[in-house]
């Protein structure tokens, strides 16, 4: 938390509007001390996150950080509702590369005991879709070209086994066809 405060401060000692000109970014935004998401919200930041990280940070922050202190520990719902553009990341190699493992994560918080974690957290669907589709162009410069599916832009896209709006907690989602550069 103390690293990801010190990035805010030093974008925020940037000329003003040169975050979101240049769509600066806070990566690995897993732990935030109270109120940062505020900050990086004024400042125009994005945040790339971990989601297929939290199920194996809970128990190490609840031991060596105390339970308060891991109430920061991957707020997502938080940094969306203070206005920061958040895109769902993997970290591969180092966590599977998924996004619908992201997705799962993201929408239930679920430890690897199988309970949620903060559940105030949560995203909701169309938040966490958004997260992985649209922000994570937008972050990269790239929304002119995909993160939608538009008229005039890259078609690439999943056709998913269900419906992930009305996705629930056991709900086994597959891929079953993949289209790229369509």
């Amino acid at each position: 938390d103390k690293a990801n405060r010190w990035a805010v401060e030093a974008f925020a000692s940037l000329p003003r509007g040169s975050c979101e000109k240049l769509r600066h970014r806070i990566e690995h935004a897993q732990l935030l001390p109270p109120g940062l998401e505020r900050q990086m919200a004024g400042l125009g930041l994005f945040a790339t996150t971990l989601p297929p990280h939290l199920p194996f940070d809970i128990v190490p922050a609840l031991k060596h950080w105390g339970k308060e202190r891991s109430k920061g520990l991957h707020v997502l719902r938080s940094m969306v509702e203070a206005g920061v553009k958040i895109a769902l990341t993997s970290d591969a190699p180092v966590a599977p590369f998924s996004p619908i493992s992201s997705l799962h994560i993201a929408l239930f918080r679920l430890g690897l005991d199988g309970q949620v974690f903060l559940p105030q957290e949560c995203l909701t669907p169309h938040q966490a879709l958004l997260a992985l589709t649209k922000t994570p162009a937008q972050m990269l410069f790239g929304e002119k070209h995909w993160g939608e599916i538009k008229v005039g832009m890259s078609a690439d896209l999943v056709l998913l086994s269900h419906n992930p709006l009305t996705m629930k907690v056991d709900t086994p989602i597959k891929v079953r066809a993949t289209l790229f550069a369509g």
